[in-house]
């Protein structure tokens, strides 16, 4: 008799547990499916696996994976899938500029993004985003980012996505780009860890504080913004041609060795713009000054042209910079007695934007002694061909030696 009942609590006992591990087993499943769904249903519409259909932004978030030795960036391939999606986004004019996540490898991955012909100043790196949530919260909080697009994988993306609803992030349009629908994101071992760690993030999102303190912030589209414009200022006050400095040596008066140099002889103060006030001036006191023209940004450079009239003196040219229009007038200054003289004037020497980035030098010495040969761009509508010209000419004039006036 002991021994039927001591059976029947021991089987009873058996199904109690069973029952209970059937129903703790269906509630851990129903979680997992659920909490999957959750962070999957969020981003319904918001990722795209499309170039062609994929709205244009100014920002991109790349994404990182797993922090690692920047050596192996090569040999993961989640990696090498997110850069060529960046290069792909970018070539076909969908993403501006990028915000790179990932700790010590983020350096790595915007080299290999420049290595594929990327400006630089177009990339910033957050060596401090070492985790998705991290990613989305910095470049939101501390890099003022209104509207982005994420580029990483399906699965991180829509944990990304979902970071940012949970938080109420005041962010009026953000989206992503599936980097590799491929093998990767289908296989089962990705599967069981994305399971397990959207489980994970609606166990613990709430330890993740909206009010998190990340530094100082910054308007990060605004700085590359501003970046890309001090480039393109910096190429637009330059001729590729020439050899720009701020010193040069030459004879200038016929007479000797002399140096001439750009100096910034005062800086007057408009509301709150600077206003540098530029002069050529010599060590040779019997060289007079003269005033160049030139903005606060970007002072303007000499380049020593050589003898370009053949009569024994150095000619002086520099460009004149500013921080608009793609015009710019170039000068070329000669010493006549003890005074500065223009050695040759002309609209030829309005130069332009493509012609200084030509690599063509503005003026050299004419074949016929006491000429000059000028390279321009000439740029208008030929009546007689019945098309738009544009093309690089030449031009041989004979110097005018007009008085400064301007």
């Amino acid at each position: 008799m002991l021994r039927k009942i001591i059976k029947i609590g021991l089987i009873t006992l058996t199904a109690f547990f069973a029952l209970i591990g059937i129903i703790t087993f269906s509630f851990l499943t129903w979680f997992t499916v659920e909490c999957n769904n959750r962070v999957s249903d969020n981003s319904e519409g918001r990722i795209y696996s499309s170039v062609d259909s994929i709205p244009s932004q100014t920002l991109a978030v790349l994404i990182c994976s797993t922090p690692q030795p920047k050596e192996n960036i090569k040999d993961d391939p989640f990696l090498m899938a997110r850069l060529n999606a960046a290069d792909t986004l970018y070539k076909a004019d969908k993403i501006n500029c990028f915000l790179v996540s990932g700790g010590q490898i983020s350096d790595s991955m915007k080299d290999s993004l420049v290595a594929r012909g990327i400006p630089n100043y177009l990339i910033h790196t957050d060596t401090a985003a070492t985790d998705i949530y991290n990613s989305v919260a910095r470049a939101i909080i501390k890099y003022s980012a209104d509207n982005f697009t994420i580029i990483s994988h399906k699965q991180d993306s829509e944990k990304a996505l979902y970071f940012i609803k949970y938080f109420h992030y005041n962010v009026d349009k953000v989206q992503a780009f599936n980097a590799n629908p491929s093998f990767f994101d289908t296989s089962i071992a990705t599967k069981l860890k994305e399971n397990f760690d959207r489980t994970y993030i609606s166990l613990t999102i709430s330890a993740n504080e909206q009010s998190k303190d990340f530094g100082y912030s910054t308007n990060l589209v605004f700085d590359i913004w501003r970046n890309e414009w001090f480039e393109h200022m910096i190429s637009n006050n330059t001729i590729s041609g020439h050899n720009e400095q701020d010193t040069i040596v030459g004879n200038f008066t016929g007479l000797g060795i002399d140096t001439l140099y750009v100096k910034t002889t005062s800086r007057k103060k408009n509301t709150n713009l600077g206003i540098n006030i530029y002069h050529l001036e010599s060590n040779n006191p019997k060289i007079p000054r003269i005033k160049l023209y030139g903005c606060d940004e970007f002072q303007p450079m000499l380049v020593n042209e050589g003898d370009l009239d053949g009569n024994g003196t150095t000619e002086v040219g520099y460009l004149h910079t500013w921080i608009n229009s793609q015009w710019r007038q170039y000068r070329i200054l000669t010493l006549v007695g003890n005074e500065w003289r223009y050695l040759v004037n002309g609209e030829y020497l309005s130069t332009q934007y493509d012609f200084r980035q030509s690599g063509l030098e503005v003026a050299k010495p004419g074949k016929e002694k006491g000429t000059v040969l000028i390279n321009y761009l000439y740029d208008d509508y030929v009546y007689e061909r019945n098309e738009c010209v544009r093309e690089f000419r030449d031009t041989i004039v004979r110097p005018t030696f007009d008085r400064i006036t301007d």
